[in-house]
């Protein structure tokens, strides 16, 4: 009884701590994040992102992902040329302003080449630009420290909603990754 008395005293001091931590963010200690996916740095092109807080529970942002290209070294191949991604993040009781786990919702702009298929649904030989709207939602963690560096990871799927109707159906569905390490100044 002593030991469940004194873990269920530590447990409610943890959340006091946490709640008092969060009801006092005057938002003086940093607003704004920015980050690189290091991720997609070994398999498949440069992504930056920036986050602007909102409040403790609330943050707005985008990421520009730009694939390294058909001449190097691409572990994921792709037929894209870039894809801009905004976002809005709702995080849960984390130790701190905007860190913890969060859910988020995000919209899709995204650019490339596709290779159609003709009446049969066999490939062609040739290719076709196309750009693309989707939007989806994705789930992922944030750690932060007290010095401002975090580290992030995210995962989200979505659905494109203005493919070209001869493109594969693989075009339809659309997914985010990341391992992203920033700044929050």
């Amino acid at each position: 009884m002593k030991k469940f008395l004194t873990l269920a005293f530590a447990a409610i001091a943890a959340m006091m701590n946490a709640q008092y931590r969060m009801n006092n963010y005057n938002g003086n200690e940093g607003q704004n994040d920015i980050k690189i996916n290091v991720l997609s740095l070994f398999f498949y092109g440069t992504e930056f992102g920036y986050e602007r807080i909102l409040n403790p529970n609330v943050g707005i942002g985008g990421s520009v992902m730009i694939p390294y290209g058909d001449n190097t070294r691409l572990v994921i191949k792709s037929n894209l040329n870039y894809y801009v991604s905004p976002y809005i993040r709702y995080y849960f009781n984390g130790f701190g302003p905007a860190s913890g786990f969060f859910v988020e919702g995000f919209g899709l702009l995204s650019d490339g080449k596709y290779t159609p298929r003709d009446e049969n649904g066999i490939s062609t030989d040739t290719k076709k630009d196309y750009s693309a709207f989707g939007a989806g939602f994705g789930i992922g963690e944030k750690w932060t420290s007290r010095s401002g560096i975090f580290l992030e990871a995210t995962a989200g799927f979505g659905r494109n909603f203005s493919i070209p109707e001869d493109a594969a159906t693989s075009l339809i569905l659309i997914g985010k990754v990341g391992v992203s390490v920033g700044y929050r100044f």
